[in-house]
């Protein structure tokens, strides 16, 4: 068991590793040095005699074991570090290796030595070092170790450097061991720390519009909103949607809206989502397409703009630091993004065949690519990415796209429509896999919200829900919905202004709220699915979706 003493040090490792996990600055509590005389501590000088004068540092004032006449570059990074210069592994007198070793040795190369040159200032052989690492090997088993490490170096199949790490991890002071192993399980476990996001910054269509298409084109009109706020607040749902239970799982306010100019804060964020929006720009007016001209990368440039904005004000002025974000929050945030449907959708409302919207696809993500990159400049770093969902189980699409009776699915969803949206969904996460190399600060989060959806409209009953294709909100037909009288839509009677575009009974039962919208309470159980990355590529929960990798 470890001594006191060895507890001690233990317990000032995790302290120390605990405090250091707070900041954001990356924590280095040790350095481990690998090389030749240019970052030489002492090593060749311990084995094979000490450097001469005039080798003597007016830094140091003595002889020092460093090839040069004072500090090397490791011991600046040492320094930069809060970390005390490295000592040589191969000295074993004075030494301390709480923050690291240097097994660097003056005159050392990559490859093994196959003939001695006589003259040359080289690398010492294994069996030369022998003397020095036993040092490390209290134990006749360590010696055994030791023994066949030699004789795989001696038939050339392990480099020396590769030997010395293996060696000291074979320290023969207890505490030094626990001191190791207690300071790699600390680091583990700090790489599964939860993420720290200040601030979400969000871009997509109606499924995270949080007010802003309702701010500029018109409010929604009442029974939106009415489950969960009890009254219209710019939400094309009876309640939240996916963006707000993202916001509150990692104890943030909801996002206010971008083109919201009434009320809002953005000191955690903003959201530049418009119902209707697509990747690339329309193709018609919103009066003629229903589509918004607020596409995607109108959005990055609104981003921009408020970033620079927003800080300038900040600085110049120094008034509303309460409803702005800080400085730092642009590079810590999370960037959710719920895009593409409408896309695939106007292209068919345009008369375009399957094949034709297939081949648009390219072109689509490659406009993604240019809007990702543009955020990633700006400093965004952790993408959180919903793919898109079956479409062709959507009230609207089955309402005004013809089907023949073999392209309908058992669920009674389109599969032409569902294809496509697959297809979009593969390229998709094809595409983030390239922008993880050619982005290489970001972190992707591919999530696949299709799988979610598709699994709750096929399987509504089994998971608390009916109806599954029928709009909850809406006037008349198969599916409730009407192209010209939509959820909330009025008309007069008797000159009284009626409501004919009615909420159903009970919201909280039925997946589908108007025409392409999910309900509160569906939104709330797609969250659930994916909140703990099961449906994630990399599979890494929200709470990690800074992480590269877990």
């Amino acid at each position: 068991m470890a001594s006191r003493c060895c507890f001690q040090w233990l317990l000032l490792a995790q302290a120390a590793l605990t405090v250091a996990a707070s900041s954001d600055s990356c924590h280095f509590p040790a350095v481990f040095n690998f090389g030749d005389s240019n970052s030489d501590t002492g090593g060749l000088s311990t084995a094979f005699g000490a450097a001469r004068h005039p080798t003597m540092s007016p830094s140091f004032g003595k002889l020092v074991g460093r090839n040069c006449d004072g500090r090397l570059l490791v011991d600046f990074i040492a320094s930069s570090l809060d970390l005390p210069f490295l000592s040589t592994y191969l000295n074993s007198i004075g030494t301390n290796f709480s923050h690291g070793a240097n097994f660097a040795t003056a005159g050392s190369t990559i490859r093994a030595f196959t003939r001695r040159v006589e003259g040359t200032f080289g690398s010492p052989t294994l069996g030369l070092l022998a003397a020095s690492l036993m040092f490390w090997t209290g134990s006749h088993l360590k010696r055994r170790r030791l023994n066949v490490f030699l004789y795989l170096y001696h038939n050339n199949s392990i480099p020396i450097i590769s030997l010395l790490f293996s060696f000291f991890s074979m320290a023969s002071s207890y505490c030094l061991q626990w001191l190791l192993l207690a300071q790699a399980l600390l680091i583990v476990a700090a790489s599964s720390d939860s993420c720290h996001f200040p601030a979400i910054f969000n871009f997509g269509d109606s499924n995270s519009d949080t007010g802003g298409l309702s701010a500029a084109f018109g409010a929604t009109p009442p029974p939106y909103g009415e489950s969960f706020f009890g009254e219209p607040v710019g939400r094309y749902s009876d309640g939240r949607l996916l963006i707000d239970f993202i916001a509150s799982s990692l104890g943030l306010p909801f996002l206010s809206a971008y083109l919201n100019s009434v009320g809002t804060n953005f000191s955690h964020g903003a959201n530049f989502a418009t119902s209707g929006s697509t990747i690339r720009q329309p193709y018609a007016t919103l009066s003629q397409s229903g589509f918004s001209p607020i596409s995607m990368d109108v959005q990055t440039w609104e981003f921009s703009q408020f970033k620079s904005r927003s800080q300038a004000l900040i600085q110049r002025v120094g008034l509303f630091k309460d409803q702005l974000p800080k400085e730092e929050y642009f590079s810590q945030a999370l960037y959710t993004i719920d895009i593409g449907q409408n896309d695939l959708t106007e292209s068919y409302f345009i008369n375009w065949t399957t094949k034709e919207v297939k081949s648009a696809i390219p072109d689509i993500l490659d406009k993604f690519v240019l809007a990702i990159q543009s955020i990633y400049w700006e400093g965004g770093r952790y993408f959180w990415i919903h793919n898109t969902g079956p479409f062709g189980c959507l009230p609207y699409v089955l309402d005004r796209l013809t089907l023949k009776a073999p392209e309908v699915d058992r669920f009674g969803c389109g599969a032409p429509f569902n294809e496509v949206a697959q297809l979009f969904n593969r390229k998709l996460n094809q595409t983030l896999s390239r922008l993880r190399k050619d982005l290489p600060l970001g972190v992707f989060t591919y999530v696949d919200i299709y799988s979610i959806k598709r699994e709750l409209l096929s399987h509504a009953h089994q998971h608390g829900f009916e109806l599954p294709l029928v709009a909850c909100c809406g006037h008349g037909g198969k599916y409730n919905y009407n192209i010209n009288i939509g959820c909330g839509s009025t008309v007069t009677r008797n000159g009284k202004e009626v409501m004919v575009g009615k909420s159903c009974q009970n919201p909280s039962k039925r997946i589908i709220w108007d025409r392409v919208h999910y309900t509160d309470a569906a939104n709330k159980w797609i969250f659930q699915q994916i909140v703990d990355g099961k449906f994630s590529d990399p599979q890494v929960p929200l709470t990690l979706a800074c992480k590269a990798k877990i």
